[in-house]
């Protein structure tokens, strides 16, 4: 048998509007919803859990973690310098401060960002598209995946 806990979570009250009426609909507990939420979340963030992650192996976790998260918490250049390049091995390459900067600033200015990233590839970006470009820059830089950017 699990071994399970109650925890107490403070939610506004439109959250858990949508969480009785998605339990309703679904003819579930709300209890379950909460569960699923929790397990979804811990699958996607599961590269985090390893604590020699780095450099740019942390900088593709994040990317990859998505937007909502940097949104959410609203991590500094500070916090993500820390987060990002703190622990690098011998050897490692650390991620640009430069490029640090552009992802703190993703978050909170968009058009900023879309005007960087143009700039930067000569290719212009819309602002509505912004952290993606920056993804698909940053990926492209660090030589994590084979991104073409795409002229909107």
């Amino acid at each position: 048998m699990a071994i399970k806990k109650n925890i107490s979570v403070r939610l506004g009250v439109a959250d858990l509007r949508r969480i009785k009426e998605i339990a309703n609909r679904l003819d579930v507990k709300e209890s379950e919803i909460f569960r699923y939420a929790v397990k979804s979340l811990a699958t996607r963030l599961l590269p985090l859990l390893n604590r020699q992650l780095s450099g740019i192996s942390m900088l593709v976790a994040l990317l990859e973690s998505g937007e909502d998260l940097l949104h959410h918490f609203e991590f500094d250049t500070q916090q993500l310098q820390r987060l990002i390049n703190t622990g690098l091995a011998d050897g490692q390459r650390p991620v640009d401060p430069e490029d640090i900067d552009m992802l703190a600033i993703a978050i909170i200015n968009p058009d900023y960002i879309a005007a960087r990233i143009s700039e930067k590839t000569g290719i212009r970006v819309d602002p509505n598209f912004a952290f993606g470009a920056l993804q698909k820059y940053l990926f492209r830089k660090y030589q994590v995946r084979q991104y073409v950017l795409v002229e909107n």
